[in-house]
């Protein structure tokens, strides 16, 4: 439940990475970590419910960027679990291809808590279309460029998974100042300079 600690840990690792195991760290790293510090002390993400409630239902936020994935699990509006992974440094994904990875990675959290009912939000109409045509099975998912096989990998195991654990699965489009998630795939602006 860390929330926006856990990417920002994670950054400044990748920055204060030195070139051999002795280095000292580069100034840079050591004024992000000051100030991560100081937001920590002004407002500890580490707070949450600690027995989450039995249900079948539950809400997957997600969200990607250029940086990391991030989603943010619900049961009954309460978050229960929060997650959030660096993309690599070389990963050149289509937004959209991350937005729908995030999206399974949601989906395979919710089938290990076990609950078979969910709602996926998500800030991305393409892969909110995606993910409806692909649970409708009305028609071919349309699209082209480099990453269609990825694309249509992901779907046809999106497709696996609710066969496989009978899943249920609602997925809505909202508008990216409205996502919970958001805030797991971000750094201060400063530190990317």
């Amino acid at each position: 439940m860390a929330g926006w600690l856990r990417v920002a840990c994670s950054y400044l690792k990748r920055i204060a990475e030195g070139g051999r195991w002795d280095d000292y760290a580069r100034e840079k790293a050591c004024r992000m970590l000051r100030e991560m510090l100081d937001q920590v002390h002004r407002d500890d993400p580490v707070k949450s419910k600690w027995r989450a409630p039995m249900t079948t239902k539950f809400v997957i936020w997600v969200e990607a960027s250029d940086l990391a994935f991030g989603l943010q699990v619900e049961i009954d509006g309460v978050p229960v679990e929060v997650a959030a992974w660096l993309r690599k440094r070389d990963d050149y994904s289509h937004i959209n291809v991350a937005e729908l990875e995030a999206a399974l990675k949601g989906v395979n959290l919710g089938a290990k808590w076990g609950l078979k009912d969910i709602t996926i939000f998500t800030d991305c109409a393409t892969v909110c279309g995606w993910i409806k045509t692909t649970l409708l099975e009305e028609r071919r998912v349309k699209t082209k460029g480099a990453a269609e096989l990825l694309v249509k990998r992901r779907l046809g195991t999106l497709k696996n998974m609710i066969d496989e654990f009978e899943l249920k699965i609602e997925v809505t489009c909202m508008s990216s100042m409205s996502s919970k998630a958001d805030k797991l795939t971000r750094v201060k602006k400063e530190w990317l300079k």
